[in-house]
């Protein structure tokens, strides 16, 4: 059974974004990996990095693939750093590792562009979230 409502602990999205990140970095360092699957799990962690940032401000989390989609559901005071250029680069590793749509194979350096996004995504939304008075948990 999926549920309707999703987690409402912003700590517990971090702490599985977190965790998305470090295997995509993971996986960028194994020579046996593909850089498609790097690509995703770095979508992934930026898709829940920014939940974190939606459950924090008593946004509704639904299941929203669309990476633009959730930062226009941030509140307008919430907008995240400038270096997070465009965002469906990462969603669309999203698409093409769920729908098979038949996109070109990841490249190197989509590997290294998609960590980038991820990482300042997540650093932004840890950004966010202390200057709202809430403390990310490091973990460890």
């Amino acid at each position: 059974m999926v549920p309707t409502r999703l987690s409402t602990d912003p700590q517990r999205w971090l702490s599985y974004a977190r965790r998305d990140l470090a295997l995509a970095e993971r996986l960028a360092g194994d020579p046996a990996a593909t850089p498609r699957h790097v690509c995703m799990w770095a979508q992934q962690a930026a898709e829940k990095a920014l939940g974190a940032a939606l459950v924090y401000s008593s946004t509704d989390v639904l299941t929203i693939r669309n990476l633009d989609a959730l930062q226009e559901a941030l509140p307008t005071d919430w907008q995240l750093s400038a270096d997070q250029v465009d965002l469906a680069i990462l969603g669309g590793w999203s698409a093409e590792s769920q729908e098979g749509r038949g996109w070109p194979d990841a490249t190197d350096a989509d590997t290294k562009q998609c960590l980038r996004l991820a990482r300042a995504i997540m650093d932004s939304v840890v950004r966010g979230l202390r200057q709202r008075g809430f403390d990310p948990q490091e973990e460890g």
